[in-house]
């Protein structure tokens, strides 16, 4: 095949950290070259695996996630969806390219991940498919994701904690807890969505992960975040071989955090698409939709409630030179003060006193819930 020769002098992107301390490469779009990817997985003549758990209330984001999985995941290769639901006759019929087989498996809605991925690995994943990609269901694919993800372990960089600092990361911080992190630990923060590697890695890892939620629960301790929590342990102590970029796993309502938007630009938006929350409201105008909302939610909130997110969400139209936005005049009209009389310098940067970096119950962003 015919390409451009590698430019030693030039670098793929210098707007980024492309490359972590122990030489893992970070995926960002324009650092890879996609046909050349492809060429040497077809040599290694590779099938993939995706393992998606839709349980209770979840089976009904499984539609959107295997039609965009379809459209975008892994196009011209092998690969085998592996589907675990409680509700078998409620999975939908997809229309599958060729290539492509999906395996639907009954288990208990109680069902831990971690164990059901473990033990499938060493019965059934290790002699069906060489990779296996782990995802949660709630999301679409918006565009391309494909073999450049793949590697021998890789996990991937949680939008929601992108650029913060490694104390504000919400590692489980109780010494008791096997998913123990110092605050002077840690690397990254990585988002449960969508990790994945060869079938060892991905067994060695979910076995590891969940022997110690199993040692936790039998000295009644829950930490923080589920098995997010202890995956971001394991790999701490086991480097990924790849990291891909939160362009691979992007929340919509957490495109206008602060330090997002510091990074972003308005023309850079269309990289943050690849694999989305699913909502609702996808079709209807991003801004649209999370401006109405918030609003209606601080109206309604206790004192106290706004922070600089809200802020900086509402304000996004005035920025971008649409005018004052309705929802933010409606809010300064609600306060009997100043609403701003609350922010303080921080570090260089502004936050409503009492508030935290972005950060949720259970290692999620407090701004989406998958409830």
């Amino acid at each position: 095949m015919v390409y451009l020769q590698p430019d030693l002098l030039l670098a793929s992107r210098e707007d980024t950290l492309v490359m972590t301390p122990w030489l893992a490469p970070i995926v960002w779009e324009g650092t890879f070259n996609i046909e050349i990817l492809n060429e040497q997985f077809w040599l290694q003549d590779a099938t993939i695996g995706l393992t998606v758990f839709a349980l209770e209330k979840y089976v009904e984001f499984l539609k959107l996630f295997l039609e965009t999985a379809e459209a975008h995941f892994m196009v011209g290769h092998r690969m085998k969806y592996y589907v675990f639901t409680d509700q078998p006759d409620d999975v939908p019929l997809i229309k599958l390219r060729e290539g492509r087989q999906m395996v639907i498996t009954e288990i208990q809605s109680h069902a831990h991940r971690m164990q059901v991925i473990s033990n499938f690995s060493q019965e059934r994943f290790l002699g069906e498919v060489d990779y296996l990609v782990c995802m949660d269901v709630d999301m679409k694919f918006s565009d391309h994701v494909g073999v450049e993800i793949l590697s021998s372990l890789f996990g991937t960089l949680h939008p929601g904690y992108y650029g913060v600092k490694r104390s504000d990361f919400p590692y489980e911080r109780r010494p008791q807890s096997q998913a123990y992190i110092p605050e002077d630990e840690g690397d990254f923060y990585y988002t449960g969505a969508l990790f994945g590697g060869s079938v060892p890695e991905v067994h060695r890892l979910t076995k590891a992960c969940h022997q110690a939620i199993m040692i936790d629960q039998a000295s009644d301790f829950e930490a923080m975040g589920n098995d997010e929590t202890y995956l971001n342990k394991y790999l701490l102590h086991h480097k990924p071989t790849k990291v891909l970029s939160p362009e691979y796993m992007w929340d919509k309502q957490l495109l206008f955090l602060p330090v997002v938007m510091q990074k972003v630009t308005r023309d850079d938006l269309w990289l943050l698409r690849r694999i989305t929350k699913q909502s609702a409201a996808d079709d209807r105008d991003i801004h649209e939709v999370l401006r109405e909302g918030l609003w209606q939610d601080i109206l309604n909130g206790p004192p106290g409630f706004l922070n600089f997110h809200h802020l900086e969400l509402l304000l996004m139209p005035f920025r971008m030179g649409e005018g004052l936005s309705v929802p933010l005049l409606l809010l300064l009209h609600h306060w009997d003060e100043d609403p701003l009389s609350g922010v303080v310098q921080e570090n260089g940067k502004k936050r409503v006193d009492g508030s935290s970096s972005p950060r949720g119950n259970a290692g999620k962003p407090n701004l989406q819930s998958k409830e």
